[in-house]
């Protein structure tokens, strides 16, 4: 479902969906007065939430799983004499590469850029970038191999 307003209020922003992308049953897609740009062939999987607050990419053939909410915009906290509602947004975007694959039930959160092949597990909080071709997992995620090289090899570069 592309999701315009809600609760009385307007989105605005951009949404574009390229050719050959799959939305499965109880998407929501919210620009947010930002944009959000889905790749072709992406598969964006059953009751995901994709927001576009600061600017949302999504790379052609990704495959995005289930329950998963990526979120390009967070809340204000650093006063305390202001509610956290009313303090200003940040919105730095997300990028995701193409042909990246990520879990049922992640989060993506602001600021992120997860790399062309990357895989992310399950259930993982990606809070920092993902290097292309990385295989990550976690809360929050962390790197624990390379698609590109054998686990013998990225273990080796990660203790140097």
């Amino acid at each position: 479902m592309l999701q315009t307003d809600s609760d009385g209020y307007s989105f605005g922003g951009r949404i574009l969906v390229s050719d050959g992308v799959v939305i499965s049953d109880g998407v929501i897609i919210a620009p947010y007065g930002g944009s959000i740009e889905i790749g072709a062939r992406a598969y964006i999987g059953p009751y995901c939430v994709l927001y576009g607050h600061g600017g949302l990419a999504i790379g052609r053939n990704t495959m995005i799983g289930a329950h998963t909410v990526i979120v390009p915009a967070n809340h204000g906290f650093a006063r305390i004499d202001v509610p956290m509602n009313v303090q200003p947004l940040t919105q730095k975007g997300i990028h995701i590469g193409e042909d990246v694959w990520i879990g049922a039930g992640c989060k993506i959160l602001d600021g992120v850029s997860i790399g062309k092949g990357a895989v992310i597990g399950a259930g993982s909080v990606v809070s920092q970038d993902i290097d292309a071709y990385g295989i990550a997992h976690g809360v929050p995620a962390a790197i624990v191999r390379s698609r590109e090289k054998t686990q013998e090899d990225y273990s080796l570069s990660r203790n140097r």
